[in-house]
């Protein structure tokens, strides 16, 4: 093992002077096809319109419709091509495939290739994570050969050729019977998107190009759709309606989330999800009509299990309406904050774009959100401590108001709301709860305190059991990352700092030797033999021998003093 990289073992890995990790569990199932099946090559299949795509082992389309391609959509990552043989795993309704892990370097790649049986369309969802302790660039490429050289082009702008606000462009051939081809590779206020490259009357080639800079241990996923359709005024008449945010409501939120080049239009706080445009507001029907025009509403009363919330209309961002069967709904503010009850002075009232005023009960209504504005921005940062209920509400508190004493196998510390980022009550493991500083160290355990009892910024009084949250939020200022130390312990958990011990002893074959823990650049211990460790110090040397104390004690910076086994 090299100085900066972290082996997971059975003993504890110390790591000085380590590059700057976070904790991600990147094989987060969400991110993933749950298998229905799994399907040989070519993977064929219809869609919503009656156009084909024929997908082949590493999720390049081979001709699709009247050879519409003459492969496509073949992905090159840092200067390779992604390459795979194996079964793809299927979706349970059968309309989507999933390919990877492929490895390139530190890098591990799946594709996930949907195609559409409604509206028709085909969608390429790639999944990035960096698996290493370093931020690394990634450089991407997606490459199609359209059937023969390309003669037409129209973007979202009505234009020719590519400019700073497009997010798609129609390619299409001289022959009529093959059909036109719509790339729509952003959102159209998304603030990172690929390069299109193409060149009319003289090639055939097309390709969508994206550095990325990626951070150690993070995953991120770029989202691009394809259609075919004929004869050409179609495709154009497709990409000027075709809206990438309401097509990504069918993807799960979690993997939403990390989808880098499809921002900008939704507004995600938790599990509320908000579409949004620029010049009106907005109202998606749970029929999947869009309304455009203005909220009339002055407040909002809105029912909670903890008392009655007068919230006016400039303090709020939109509502979500989960299910017509339910009355509840989910309210977000300006402020981060989302609140959960049913909605007493309803209906929304909603002045339309042509002046028609309408009256919309909560069970016809999904979403409805402002304009974005100043006041109303696409995205809010958490400025205060928040608590996370598992219903959704995120409510602001005094965060004075908890004892964090966390109980852990290396004691119960006390800890400061100020050195935390977040307390997860929720992980993928179950049982224990997990607490990440805001250096990234992640310390498993269990909250001590049963019950909570929290003053809302809203005014209410909230008194609830531990188990009715999901977890606690903390504001963090990005700061320099200093270098600390890596202690990885038998449970994954990563705490980053400094040894707390001036000097380790160690008792070796020959003699008991004293090492000071600066010197230390690392140390691994020996699997079934108790308290034997091997350090390597910085100038090279490596002593193995007992350590003669049973613990090292270990801060966490800033944070508390553990002693670990």
């Amino acid at each position: 093992m090299t100085r900066g990289e972290v082996t997971r073992n059975t003993g504890i890995v110390v790591l000085v002077l380590s590059v700057w990790a976070c904790d991600l569990r990147a094989a987060d199932k969400a991110l993933f096809v749950t298998s229905g099946g799994s399907t040989t090559w070519a993977w064929t299949r219809n869609d919503g319109a009656g156009y084909r795509w024929d997908i082949y082992a590493s999720g390049y389309i081979s001709s699709g419709t009247n050879s519409a391609y003459s492969s496509g959509m073949q992905l090159k990552v840092n200067g390779s091509y992604f390459s795979w043989s194996a079964p793809g795993i299927l979706s349970k309704d059968g309309h989507e495939v999933q390919i990877g892990p492929w490895t390139r370097g530190s890098l591990r790649i799946w594709r996930r290739i949907y195609v559409d049986p409604k509206l028709g369309y085909c969608r390429w969802i790639e999944i990035f994570e960096n698996t290493s302790t370093a931020k690394q660039s990634v450089s991407l490429e997606w490459r199609s050969s359209m059937g023969s050289t390309i003669r037409t082009t129209n973007t979202t702008t009505g234009k020719t050729t590519v400019g700073k606000g497009d997010w798609g462009i129609v390619t299409a051939t001289s022959t009529t019977s093959r059909p036109a081809v719509i790339h729509v590779f952003a959102t159209k206020n998304s603030k990172i998107k690929p390069t299109v490259h193409y060149t009319i009357r003289s090639s055939s080639s097309y390709y969508e190009r994206l550095t990325v800079q990626v951070e150690p241990k993070k995953t991120f996923a770029v989202c691009l759709f394809e259609a075919q359709r004929r004869p050409y005024p179609k495709a154009v008449e497709f990409l000027k309606k075709f809206r990438p945010s309401a097509e990504l409501r069918k993807v799960p939120s979690a993997l939403r989330r990390i989808i880098i080049n499809m921002g900008g239009t939704t507004l995600t706080l938790g599990n509320l999800e908000l579409p949004r445009e620029e010049k009106h507001d907005q109202v998606i029907l749970r029929n999947g009509d869009q309304l455009l025009g203005e909220i009339l509403n002055e407040t909002f009363t809105i029912e909670t299990f903890y008392g009655k919330l007068e919230l006016p209309a400039k303090k709020v961002i939109g509502l979500s309406v989960p299910s017509s069967n339910d009355p509840h709904v989910l309210v977000g503010l300006i402020d981060a904050q989302v609140v959960a009850g049913t909605f007493a002075n309803a209906p929304l009232k909603f002045k339309l774009v042509d002046g028609n005023e309408m009256m919309l009960k909560p069970a016809e209504i999904e979403t409805a959100a402002y304009k974005l504005s100043p006041s109303k921005p696409d995205q809010i940062k958490l400025t205060k401590a928040m608590i996370v209920l598992r219903d959704g509400q995120r409510l602001r508190f005094s965060a004075s108001d908890v004892d964090y004493s966390f109980h852990t196998e290396y004691g119960q510390p006390k800890l400061n709301d100020a050195n935390l980022r977040a307390i997860l009550f929720d992980t993928l493991e179950g049982g224990l709860h997990r607490t990440i500083f805001k250096n990234e160290s992640v310390l498993s355990g269990l909250m001590v305190a049963e019950k909570l009892k929290l003053t809302l910024e809203l005014g209410p009084k909230l008194e609830v059991n531990r188990h009715m949250a999901k977890q606690f939020l903390f504001p963090v200022v990005d700061e320099k990352r200093p270098e600390l130390a890596i202690v990885t312990l038998r449970n994954d958990d990563e705490l980053f700092g400094r040894i707390a011990e001036k000097s380790l002893k160690v008792e070796t074959d020959s003699r008991t030797i004293t090492i000071d823990s600066d010197t230390i650049a690392e140390m691994n211990t020996i699997e079934g033999l108790l308290r034997r460790v091997r350090i390597k110090q910085h100038n090279g040397t490596i002593v193995t021998g007992r350590l003669t104390a049973n613990t090292i004690r270990f801060q966490i910076m800033p944070g508390p003093t553990l002693p670990l086994f």
